[in-house]
């Protein structure tokens, strides 16, 4: 019999303080059991609160829990916890150790911003690959973020009309409305880990 098959979005073991941990099945599942599904210390005390949900294609599980740095846990699965619609499951009792990444595997950051117009609801925009990876609205011109992931950025503002944080195209030919404008900021941004990373920005 076939083991059910998953991967998770561990690096090396090492889950991200910002995200939730994710378990994405191969084949969709047809029964799932959340009774059946533990999460505990290193010591596998179980720990409260601790979430398991589902998502509608019956094929992403992402637990949830108040993840503290540096911190190792254990996932524990009973064999009958899940069945994809091959009818493969656990051939035994399985458990996934990890560990939280610490706050010094992140940056601080804190920009400052002069000429930034607040009325038109900017939002900062961090850019890797054309990929939004962050973003923030802004409601004075300094912004902080305690842990910031490490790596080049690109930085750019969308004056958000609508306030719904996210950029819209417009809809010229109905109601004559423009796109909603979006400003790169020329220098780029190198997050350090471990580090007070601080930088004034003149819009």
């Amino acid at each position: 019999m076939k083991r059910l098959s998953f991967t998770t979005n561990l690096a090396t073991g090492q889950l991200e303080l910002l995200s939730n941990l994710e378990i994405t099945f191969d084949v969709p599942l047809r029964k799932f059991d959340s009774a059946g599904i533990r999460l505990t210390d290193e010591k596998f005390n179980d720990l409260h609160p601790a979430q398991f949900l589902l998502d509608s294609l019956k094929k992403k599980l992402t637990v949830t829990s108040n993840w503290k740095p540096g911190t190792k846990y254990n996932l524990i699965a009973a064999k009958e916890f899940a069945e994809d619609t091959l009818g493969q499951k656990l051939l035994k009792i399985d458990t996934l150790p990890f560990q939280t990444k610490a706050e010094t595997d992140y940056g601080s950051l804190r920009i400052r911003f002069t000429n930034l117009d607040l009325s038109k609801n900017p939002v900062l925009l961090f850019i890797q690959s054309d990929k939004i990876k962050m973003s923030r609205p802004l409601t004075n011109r300094t912004f902080f973020e305690k842990l910031v992931q490490p790596g080049e950025y690109e930085l750019r503002i969308l004056y958000d009309d609508n306030k719904n944080g996210v950029w819209d195209p417009g809809e010229f030919f109905k109601k004559h409305k423009q796109p909603e404008k979006v400003v790169p900021i020329r220098a780029k941004l190198n997050v350090r880990a471990n580090w007070d990373n601080e930088t004034n920005i003149n819009m």
